[in-house]
């Protein structure tokens, strides 16, 4: 891990002044009740404005102000609000601005098909992403409910003439081929939203699953993907909207710890790689190999422990209420959150949990009727987080990875505060809730913290060491979030090749003072195992 001369120019987080966000397409079970919500939360006094559509012509422009230490939620007409269709250009694009710093949830809500994301200031987007979906099943009782519709993912562009070059993994709603190239020109808040093709009967094959779909860009742009309304796992019952933003690849990670949700008897994951060439393991088990775009996905009751000698993404996604039913009685759907890096810890938060809108009643549906709170913490640090302002030592438990505890507590409806009360190290945390047919989650927060890390290679388990295969060559690259390099080698590219054994060090830096060092070892593979007249020399990542 990199060393930074001065921190707090290098700090970034889910704290901003401008936004730029959007909503994918949801099922819409009730269009009189159907709606999306805008929260900001704030730690000092201030006032925000948001604005729908093209920044000259907007449908829809309101001022708004949250107070010290509370949440301010916005209900926006969803019908301009809301992106539907397939590779067709929108004027959806969602601008929030803000005089002091704020954090910003966005929630797209109907009866029994909900889910919230974290929103990411502008300063904290990227040109490089990967989509993180799920299978699409249609409801084979009733195909035409809407029920199972479309994996998707959603970009939002915060500049004019942004060019987006898009490969789809799967075929797309408007027919372009998997690994197909779409291109798009886009101005600033204009939305492009891309939907697998998976209507019964066309016949098509690969329709389904866009996770690994790979999109790129000139400009910065805002990136969010999911589903429209799938089950979890493929072929269940229970429907549910999934909706994340995602990360640049740059902020991604290579360590990841899990929390299994509350009351659920066990959570999906799923393990997206960004490069060629990807190791991973999880807890201790066998080793898992990944090229860009794959994903390893499993199944888990309990505490596990994430590496990887590249960049992964990593989401946790809520069951389908049909696989958990014995165990809560039939409460909850899926939902999908994207995790946090071991690396990437925020030390506050404020944040909303969520219930039925107060204009909906229903028979039969009961809306959220319990919310929680997941934290993971340094077992160091235990002693100083607090939820609004009460110490929460006694909640904590060991992780398997035996450094951290974390916490699955109980949590009212309304606003709350969690901190660590030294903000030295921080924590991890996200919140969820189910209730009938229904159910939510999102990230409290992402820290976005400029860092530089030239890798490591996980099969010797050592850090900052890399293996170098005799006669090869390596790309050591420092990443493309800086504005200038400078190389033991005297090299000022972004990236340089190596082809010997040694120590090597970059020092990076950005114009408006954020400066990092990191140094890797460049191990020479020697081997000299006998492995009989079968083989001759085997080098990473091969297998024996």
């Amino acid at each position: 891990m990199a060393v930074a001369q001065e921190n707090k120019l290098c700090h970034k987080s889910t704290e901003g002044t401008e936004f730029w966000f959007g909503f994918m397409e949801n099922r819409i079970f009730r269009e009189e009740f159907h709606t999306v919500l805008v929260t900001v939360s704030a730690r000092q006094s201030t006032n925000f404005k948001i604005t729908v559509g093209p920044p000259d012509s907007p449908l829809y422009s309101r001022e708004f102000s949250v107070s010290a230490d509370s949440t301010r939620t916005v209900e926006i007409p969803w019908r301009i609000a809301e992106t539907f269709g397939s590779e067709t250009v929108s004027k959806t694009g969602i601008h929030l601005t803000s005089d002091g710093p704020v954090s910003v949830y966005a929630t797209n809500w109907d009866p029994n098909s909900t889910d919230n994301s974290v929103i990411y200031p502008v300063e904290n987007l990227g040109n490089e992403y990967l989509a993180m979906c799920y299978d699409p099943y249609v409801d084979p009782e009733n195909p035409l409910s809407g029920n199972g519709r479309n994996s998707q993912f959603l970009i939002v562009a915060t500049e004019d003439n942004t060019t987006v070059y898009i490969k789809p993994s799967k075929i797309t709603d408007g027919l372009s081929p998997k690994d197909s190239l779409i291109q798009r020109v886009l101005n600033r808040g204009e939305v492009f939203q891309v939907q697998s093709e998976n209507d019964l009967g066309t016949g098509l094959t690969g329709q389904g699953d866009l996770t690994g779909s790979y999109i790129s860009s000139d400009k910065p742009v805002a990136f969010f993907s999911g589903s429209l309304s799938t089950t979890v796992p493929r072929g269940f019952r229970g429907w549910d909207h999934l909706y994340e933003q995602i990360p640049p690849v740059q902020s991604w990670g290579r360590e990841y710890l899990t929390i299994p949700l509350k009351t659920r008897i066990a959570d999906r994951f799923r393990v997206l790689a960004a490069r060629n060439n990807t190791t991973v393991q999880v807890s201790g088990e066998n080793m898992i190999y990944l090229n860009a775009g794959e994903f390893y996905e499993f199944m888990a009751s309990e505490t596990k422990h994430i590496l990887s000698d590249k960049p992964l993404l990593v989401a946790q996604f809520s069951q389908s209420r049909d696989v958990d039913f014995t165990e809560t009685g039939g409460d909850g759907d899926p939902f999908m959150i994207v995790l946090n890096p071991a690396e990437r810890l925020i030390k506050t938060a404020i944040f909303q949990t969520y219930g039925t809108p107060n204009n909906f009643t229903d028979s039969i549906y009961f809306g959220i009727q319990q919310n929680y709170l997941n934290i993971l913490t340094p077992t160091s640090e235990v002693a100083n987080i607090t939820l609004n302002g009460q110490n929460l030592s006694s909640e904590f438990k060991p992780h398997n990875e035996n450094s951290w505890s974390f916490a699955q507590i109980n949590i009212s409806k309304g606003t709350h505060i969690l901190e660590n009360i030294t903000g030295e190290i921080g924590f991890m945390a996200f919140i969820y809730g189910f209730g009938g047919y229904e159910s939510y989650g999102f990230n409290a927060g992402y820290n976005f913290d400029l860092q530089l890390e030239l890798g490591e290679n996980i099969e010797f388990f050592k850090r900052d060491t890399l293996l170098l295969c005799r006669g090869d060559e390596l790309i050591l690259d420092a990443g493309p979030q800086f504005d200038y390099y400078n190389w033991s080698t005297l090299s000022t590219a972004q990236t340089i090749t190596v082809n010997e054994e040694g120590l090597y060090w970059v020092e990076a830096g950005t114009n408006d003072g954020c400066i990092l060092r990191d140094t890797v070892f460049v191990y020479e593979s020697k081997p000299v195992a006998d492995l009989g007249e079968r083989f001759n020399e085997i080098c990473y990542p091969q297998k024996v």
